[in-house]
């Protein structure tokens, strides 16, 4: 080891493996690479695992920014076809708007001629349906007239034959037939001594004595019944009132009236039968009722009995009082049943029915 005055520090050499070395030297020299490991840059002392990091990173910067292209051009995209879609309404109304500005026009001029002719047709149209409209209440008016003169027309006479079908197809408990009209009342008035409603129908020569009409067979059979139990002989067929009465359909009226009262005695003949058979105890009020309003609208055709003969007319007006009083009885006896009051009832329908059919067989 030497030793210089002029230096602060000694002169030393060291032997490291082989080699003499200056000892502040190598101090220096340990010291530094003390340091250099104190700050070592592990992306220096890496450079390989560092060069992957980076190309993930470039990656990962190159996916996103593709997804951000890819999330503006579907935004972009979006926009388009918004954009596209308005622009081809707006060239479509542009269109139909030059259309309707090109269309030809009306002016006010070429109007009033149309409008002059759709006021006149329709003047004429309305003229022509007050002209035939008065045409057809004279065409009414002059077949009222002939009607009530006894000379009705042969159109009305067909009108009337079509509408009103005055036949009627019936089940009845007949008592007995007679060739002597005599010996047929003297049944009836034996009859009505029982308190049995009965009446004589002229046919061919024959006169029978029926006692019951229905236009229900099972009830017509139970009825039956009834007078067996009393000791009288019937027995039960079917039966038809058939219009020979060629004037009757020619009088229109006088048709409408008897076509409204053989409605009124099928009903008065269903009512009072059922009360027959129940002992007044079913309630047949409704039907009451019903029959007592059509009652109030029939009325006889007083002026138009004038066609007919003396004796129809006869026929006709004992027609109508015996289902009037029928009517006035069978409203007493739905409320209080009484066999003596319901015989009177029953009385008055056989005798309505006897002169209808005298009416429709009148030649």
């Amino acid at each position: 080891m030497t030793f210089d005055k002029d230096k602060k520090r000694p002169d030393i050499t060291i032997l490291i493996n082989g080699k003499e070395h200056d000892m502040g030297d190598w101090v220096n020299s340990e010291t530094a690479a003390t340091q250099s490991e104190k700050t070592l840059n592990w992306r220096e002392s890496f450079h390989e695992e560092q060069d992957a990091y980076k190309e993930r990173e470039r990656e990962n910067e190159d996916f996103a920014a593709g997804h951000e292209f890819n999330r503006h051009y579907q935004l972009n995209k979006k926009k388009r076809k918004s954009l596209t879609k308005r622009k081809k309404v707006h060239n479509g109304y542009a269109k139909k708007k030059k259309n309707m500005t090109n269309s030809p026009t009306i002016s006010l001029n070429s109007w009033i001629p149309i409008f002059a002719a759709v006021i006149v047709g329709l003047g004429l149209g309305f003229s022509l349906l007050m002209y035939f409209s008065g045409q057809q209440e004279s065409s009414k008016k002059a077949l009222e007239a002939q009607t009530v003169n006894g000379t009705p027309n042969s159109n009305e006479a067909q009108a009337a034959s079509k509408t009103y079908d005055l036949n009627q197809e019936l089940y009845v408990i007949q008592a007995g037939v007679f060739s002597d009209s005599a010996q047929a009342n003297k049944k009836i008035k034996q009859l009505n001594k029982k308190k049995v409603a009965a009446a004589l129908f002229e046919n061919n020569g024959q006169y029978s004595v029926m006692i019951q009409m229905s236009t229900n067979q099972k009830q017509n059979d139970q009825l039956a019944k009834l007078y067996k139990k009393k000791h009288i002989s019937t027995y039960t067929k079917s039966f038809t009132i058939k219009n020979n009465n060629s004037t009757l359909l020619k009088n229109n009226a006088v048709a409408s009236f008897m076509y409204k009262g053989k409605d009124l005695v099928q009903q008065l003949m269903s009512v009072i039968q059922t009360m027959r058979l129940s002992g007044g105890k079913t309630d047949v009020s409704q039907k009451v009722k019903k029959m007592t309003v059509s009652k109030v609208k029939w009325e006889l055709p007083s002026t138009q009995l004038k066609t007919m003969s003396s004796q129809n007319q006869r026929d006709i007006k004992s027609f109508y009082n015996d289902l009037t009083n029928a009517i006035i009885q069978v409203n007493a006896l739905k409320d209080d049943w009484n066999d003596q009051r319901g015989y009177q009832c029953e009385q008055n329908i056989i005798q309505a029915l006897s002169k209808y059919e005298r009416i429709l067989h009148a030649s």
